[in-house]
C-alpha cells in the first residue's frame, strides 16, 4: 500500500506534467575561498578541502579551547569549514530564516 502523500503526488503529476526549466545562472559561497561553481569544481578535481583554522574575526577560539572534548562549554577543534565573506551580509529573509536563527548559524 502506497503512502497517501506518494499517491497524491502521483495523481498530481498525471494532471500537471512537469514543465521544462532552464538554469540561467548559478552562484555559490563555500568554504575554501570558493565563490563560483568553477572554483568549486577545481577544488574538487584537485582533491582539496575547504577546511581552515577558525577565523579570528568569528570568535576567540583559544578562549574556548580545551583538549578534553567532554568539558562543557569548551571545544577542542582547531578549525572547520568557514566562508571568507562577511557573514553579516547573509540574506536570511530570502531563505525564510529568522534573524535569531541566522545569528546562531554564524557562531
Amino acid at each position: 500500500m502506497l503512502n497517501p502523500a506518494i499517491r497524491l503526488a502521483a495523481a498530481m503529476a498525471d494532471q500537471h506534467p512537469p514543465m521544462p526549466i532552464a538554469i540561467v545562472g548559478m552562484a555559490c559561497r563555500l568554504p575554501g575561498d570558493v565563490s563560483t561553481p568553477g572554483e568549486f569544481y577545481r577544488m574538487l578535481c584537485r582533491k582539496r578541502s575547504g577546511w581552515s583554522q577558525i577565523p579570528p574575526d568569528r570568535f576567540n577560539a583559544e578562549a574556548y579551547h580545551h583538549p578534553n572534548p567532554s568539558k562543557k562549554g569548551c571545544l577542542n577543534s582547531g578549525g572547520g569549514y568557514f566562508i571568507k565573506d562577511d557573514i553579516s551580509m547573509f540574506d536570511a529573509a530570502f531563505f525564510d530564516i529568522t534573524k535569531k536563527e541566522a545569528e546562531s548559524m554564524g557562531k
